[in-house]
């Protein structure tokens, strides 16, 4: 009697000794699109910082921002991925978000810029100052391209006004160009890189043209479950601060990292610009300035408060 009493004893300790090394985790669903500016949370992932602050994160794709933030609103998907003026976006309209970290943003030089405007190898159009009066493709219209290529045209003195903007998917980019519809597109990566292999040629990066170090995208929930799991957001934070700062010291385990959730090639992956992730908080210079930016070229009539939008922790 006493043995058995002393091996259930011990199965006991065994056991609550494995739950401690093994705590229980919060299933979150996250947002996101498939493309290599959130390679940062499938690092995360693999390394396991979600788990470590108890959470077991389930990715799920939409085709883009727009699509995510509906679903965030309603509840169906927990936190999302976005660029920013789509958020500052939905914010001047009365949509209750909380951005809580931050997603991507370029570096200091035309080199670390992640979007460019490109024309057909063979056009007339040699600067910036050149597209005035010109027709450019964007792969949404009042949005993060259209915005940022305005700042970037008038910081050289261009009228933004004279440019004609056309909606079109980065894939279909190339074909409008070569057939003469568009005078130039504004693919960001992975069609940064084939566009320089289709032969066109590279005039100016307009993110870096709009602020050097632009923090350009972000994660987000809804206010109301900000409030409801302020645990989950503080874990999340502190997971995303480490994914994003491995990210920036292991770009070639993160190329890999990419093949794993996108359609891009690995010669590809190889050779792209990859965004930068030294900022570990949201970055308020970049939101105020493309808030700005939005009020001053008609993307929004009014700026949102800004302070109650995000939060960093």
């Amino acid at each position: 009697m006493y043995r058995v009493l002393i091996s259930v004893l011990t199965l006991a300790v065994s056991a609550a000794a494995f739950a401690a090394g093994q705590p229980n985790t919060t299933t979150v669903s996250i947002g996101l699109i498939p493309i290599g500016d959130v390679s940062p949370v499938y690092i995360g992932i693999k390394h396991g910082f979600f788990k470590q602050e108890g959470l077991d994160l389930k990715p799920t794709f939409a085709a883009g921002g727009a699509a995510i933030v509906p679903g965030v609103v309603s509840g169906s998907i927990d936190i999302g991925y976005s660029n920013t003026v789509s958020l500052i976006t939905a914010a001047e309209k009365g949509l209750p978000l909380k951005i809580i970290a931050p997603g991507s943003q370029v570096g200091a030089t035309q080199a670390q810029d992640h979007c460019f405007i490109y024309v057909k190898g063979s056009s007339a159009i040699k600067t910036v100052q050149d597209l005035a009066g010109k027709t450019i493709a964007v792969n949404a219209i009042k949005n993060l391209s259209d915005v940022t290529i305005d700042a970037t045209l008038a910081a050289v003195g261009v009228n933004p006004s004279t440019v004609k903007y056309v909606e079109m998917p980065f894939p279909d980019m190339e074909v409008a160009l070569q057939s003469g519809r568009v005078d130039a597109t504004g693919p960001c990566e992975p069609f940064v890189t084939l566009a320089s292999d289709a032969g066109q040629r590279r005039i100016v990066g307009f993110m870096v043209g709009t602020m050097p170090n632009l923090q350009f995208s972000a994660y987000f929930v809804s206010q109301r479950y900000a409030q409801k799991n302020p645990g989950i957001v503080k874990g999340f934070q502190k997971a995303m601060a480490k994914s994003l700062a491995y990210a920036q010291d292991h770009p070639d385990e993160l190329r890999t990292v990419i093949l794993g959730y996108t359609k891009i090639s690995a010669d590809v992956a190889k050779r792209m610009i990859l965004p930068v992730w030294t900022d570990t908080k949201v970055n308020r210079d970049s939101l105020q300035r493309l808030s700005d930016l939005s009020v001053k070229y008609g993307i929004i009539p009014r700026a949102p408060d800004l302070d109650k939008l995000f939060d960093n922790g």
